[in-house]
């Protein structure tokens, strides 16, 4: 009769592959040595998941757990792929133990700060270590808020950075950090910044030319000159994009009138790749001769609310989309969401 000792190593990797219960992967833990090595890196993954403690504890079961040598082969920090740092906001010891968290999972992958809460808004902590990418250089996915330019200056150490979501809280950064995720494989770029104008930056961002999904929400004026000065290399070339790869693009603003019906024409026809769009607009006017085929989702802001026969123009301009929102920012604030059923009952002539 076989036993658990006699099992191939082969059996036992499948055997913990199709086990994701937490509580069963510990007692895989407590079987021998090759179920151990097996199901510790799978338990200890993502722990801020399901861990109660604070972070005070839970770094100090890190750090005692590393000085026991008997059937491990790493530190436990070592197996940690994913944090999320929002389980004790109130934890008093919380800045010490984040240093001490980072300086034991340096194999880390995805890593998120979230600590917002209203009453911190007028004294903002910046709890993200200046020296996270230092610490943890396989970083893959970064999503923070709070933090110092000496982070986002030492981001270019991260080179397997893949997805990068930044929201300032209200600190004052300068941003002239950008200029290090050059050095990054960059897809993903979220910035949420009160305070921070992208106009000062059109250089550093323009350096990340592999970005599929652009985020920025800043206090520029997003007018036709800003936008098409970020994403084109050049005035007049309208092929000459500065983010070739790019599906997604969201411009949000805390102020500024938006693009014009040119512009956007002009930015939906060279960048045709185009899946998701959020932009403010002004003056939007009817749209004639242009077919935007991969557009999915279009979301437009303005003062007014543009007639049926522009509202419907758009639509049949884009044959793929399935949500088409359109908000007007004036007192009255209306929205009109037009969902795939919708469009269809347009595009084939029914009433908006």
């Amino acid at each position: 009769m076989s036993t658990f000792r006699q099992l191939p190593f082969e059996t036992i990797s499948a055997i913990v592959n199709y086990i994701d219960n937490l509580q069963d992967l510990y007692q895989c833990t407590l079987i021998n040595t090759a179920f151990y090595k097996l199901a510790n890196p799978k338990l200890w993954h993502d722990p801020t998941k399901v861990t109660k403690l604070s972070y005070y504890d839970f770094v100090g079961i890190l750090l005692n757990g590393s000085q026991i040598n008997n059937l491990r082969t790493l530190p436990l920090g070592h197996y940690i792929r994913q944090l999320d740092l929002t389980m004790v906001l109130e934890d008093h010891k919380m800045k010490a133990a984040i240093v001490l968290l980072f300086a034991n999972t340096p194999l880390l992958e995805i890593v998120t700060i979230d600590y917002s809460r209203l009453h911190l808004i007028n004294n903002p902590p910046t709890l993200v270590p200046e020296y996270l990418p230092i610490l943890c250089p396989r970083l893959q996915e970064i999503s923070v808020l709070g933090y110092t330019d000496d982070f986002l200056k030492n981001l270019g150490n991260c080179r397997q950075l893949r997805v990068l979501h930044l929201d300032d809280l209200y600190i004052d950064t300068n941003y002239d950090g950008l200029a290090s995720l050059r050095n990054c494989q960059l897809e993903s770029l979220l910035v949420d910044a009160t305070g921070w104008k992208a106009k000062g930056s059109i250089r550093d961002l323009q350096q990340l030319t592999g970005l599929s999904t652009l985020t920025l929400i800043t206090s520029d004026d997003w007018d036709t000159e800003l936008a098409e000065q970020l994403l084109f290399l050049s005035p007049r070339r309208s092929t000459n994009m500065a983010f070739p790869r790019l599906e997604t693009l969201r411009f949000g603003y805390y102020g500024g009138e938006g693009v014009d019906t040119r512009a956007l024409v002009r930015i939906l026809t060279a960048y045709s790749q185009l899946q998701d769009l959020t932009i403010s607009v002004t003056d939007l006017d009817i749209v004639q001769g242009f077919v935007f085929p991969n557009l999915r989702y279009l979301t437009l802001t303005e003062s007014r609310i543009p007639s049926p026969e522009t509202a419907r123009s758009w639509i049949k301009a884009c044959p793929a989309l399935i949500l088409f929102n359109y908000e007007s920012n004036n007192e009255e604030y209306e929205v009109f969401d037009y969902r795939s059923s919708d469009m269809r009952r347009i595009r084939s002539g029914g009433p908006l």
